[in-house]
């Protein structure tokens, strides 16, 4: 029963009620963690962003093809498939990003001066000769 965002925290017992939340006893202070999803007011169906509105779109595009090129046994439209896959992952990737930040943003702010194996850029650990 512990919690996992606070090392020294509990996890409480509660009913919910009448928008309100009931204890079985007294505490000093509650901290209240809660996930939210807006929500269309029309259909109230989650509200997406255009990003992740392309890649569920890519996703749908990709199934339907990879369906198609299996019943038909066709190499070529399996190949489309195989394409389309790859924008649907690009996609994924994509949304995966704020929408307010745009490509430029985040090459700005992935920009390091090391690689991953921690060898610095523009610099060769290469022995001269």
């Amino acid at each position: 029963m512990n919690d996992p965002f606070n090392s020294w925290g509990k996890l409480v017992k509660y009913k919910e009620g009448d928008d309100t939340l009931y204890f079985s006893r007294d505490y000093p202070s509650v901290k209240v963690i809660y996930q939210g999803i807006l929500m269309d007011e029309d259909d109230g169906l989650p509200l997406i962003n255009e990003k992740e509105k392309e890649a569920i779109a890519a996703y749908v595009a990709y199934t339907e093809l990879l369906k198609e090129s299996i019943k038909k046994r066709d190499a070529n439209s399996f190949k489309l498939a195989q394409a389309m896959r790859e924008t649907w992952l690009r996609r994924c990737n994509a949304a995966r990003s704020p929408e307010h930040l745009s490509q430029n943003d985040m090459n700005a702010i992935l920009d390091v001066k090391h690689r991953l194996d921690r060898k610095m850029y523009g610099k060769s650990l290469k022995p001269i000769l």
